[in-house]
This record gives C-alpha cells, structure tokens and sequence, in this order.
C-alpha cells in the first residue's frame, strides 16, 4: 500500500479516511499539499494548509478531505520539459553567463527555435559545424 498516493486519492476522489493514529506521522503535509497546488481546484485549499502549517496533520487532512470537491481528476505531478536536459542549461549558461538556476528559469521562457539558434551560434567548430 502506497499511503501517499491513497491519501490524495482519498482527499480528491473517494473521501474515505484514511488517516489513523498509527500511520499520521507518516502524513507529509508538505508533500499533500504541493500535489493539491498541481490541480486548479485545489490550489487555494493547499496554499491554505501551507500558510498553516503549525497545525497537526490529522486537521490539515480533515480540512482538506472535507473541503475538496471529490471527482477523478487527471495526473498531479507536472513532468519535466523535454528540452530541459543538462546539456541545454549549459549552453544557456554558456550563452547568457548566468548560474544554473537562472539558465533553469531562462530555458522555460525560450522556444524550441530560439534555443537552436542559441546552440548554433555557441558551437565552435570542429565536426558539428559542418
């Protein structure tokens, strides 16, 4: 039994409690909440738990399996880009002389031509350039 996905299941589609005294301290309130902030429904109700974050796990749970309008919703967890790779970010770094987090934040903001121009005009010769 996965407990993580069968508390976001319980909070978003089945409304069963799940939450007992043994397994509450395996609760990651942290965790609930960021998968509730990746649905449009949601997200106000897990901002709401992290702004009150100093209340126990059973009442964060509560709050939300009681207040989350209950329906099958599609996958939480946002994926990956697929032109995030290592190999782009550090040609953004290259490109633009910024640290790795900027050139993270930057690579979101490019399009896929942009970012071939980008490579084009970094490479410096040899068999890739023809």
């Amino acid at each position: 039994m996965d407990l993580f996905k069968d508390i976001i299941y319980s909070i978003t589609t089945s409304g069963e409690n799940l939450l007992t005294s043994e397994n509450e301290k395996e609760y990651k309130s942290y965790v609930v909440n960021m998968a509730m902030s990746m649905q449009p429904d949601c997200l106000l109700f897990g901002n709401e738990m992290n702004i009150n974050h100093h209340i126990d796990n059973k009442l964060q749970y509560d709050y939300l399996l009681n207040t989350i309008r209950k329906y099958k919703r599609p996958h939480f967890w946002a994926k990956r880009k697929k032109n995030d790779t290592k190999d782009n970010i550090d040609v953004i770094i290259e490109y633009y002389e910024c640290g790795k987090d900027q050139a993270k934040d930057i690579l979101n903001l490019l399009t896929d031509d942009q970012l071939e121009d980008i490579i084009r005009t970094i490479q410096k010769g040899g068999l890739n350039n023809g």
